[in-house]
């Protein structure tokens, strides 16, 4: 089984510029859109995605603004925020993504993320039920307030 990641380019409507990292098995059973920690490169979940296509998960790594493939680097000159990433970048990862099904047929999607991408992944797929089937997440903490002990959970409402 050939497993080779490929390469999936995407552009944003604001012009940054990105690769989404796709390791597609020849049948598989559903799609994972994968969202990073902060300040990971996708490249680093490749074993991950390798692991799961293996099991017939067709597994697509997204990249953050300032990543590894990101064609925008951090600086004073550049400036986005968790707004740019909902609503330019997933967008438009998910648009380029749905071809996929298009040429595979439809298949359950499944959005998850590890830190920070699965908090994302929450949002993204709260904003966007239609898309997702499934939430698969990893070392992704929970901000609600009563789900910490008093008395932290007492003054995380006031932070």
């Amino acid at each position: 089984m050939n497993l080779t990641p490929t390469l999936l380019a995407v552009q944003c409507n604001d012009g940054h510029r990105y690769e989404v990292i796709a390791c597609v098995p020849a049948q598989p059973i559903a799609r994972l859109l994968w969202l990073p920690a902060l300040g990971v490169a996708a490249r680093h979940y490749l074993p991950l995605a390798q692991a799961l296509a293996a099991k017939g998960v067709a597994v697509y790594l997204h990249e953050w603004r300032g990543n590894g493939s990101s064609s925008l680097r951090p600086s004073r000159a550049q400036d986005w925020g968790y707004r740019q990433v909902l609503e330019q970048d997933l967008p438009t990862s998910q648009a380029v993504l749905a071809a996929a099904d298009e040429d595979a047929g439809t298949l359950p999607w499944i959005i998850g993320g590890h830190s920070l991408g699965g908090q994302l992944a929450c949002v993204h797929a709260g904003r966007n039920p239609q898309h997702f089937q499934r939430l698969w997440l990893a070392a992704s903490g929970s901000p609600f307030w009563r789900s910490f002990p008093p008395p932290r959970g007492w003054l995380l409402p006031l932070v």
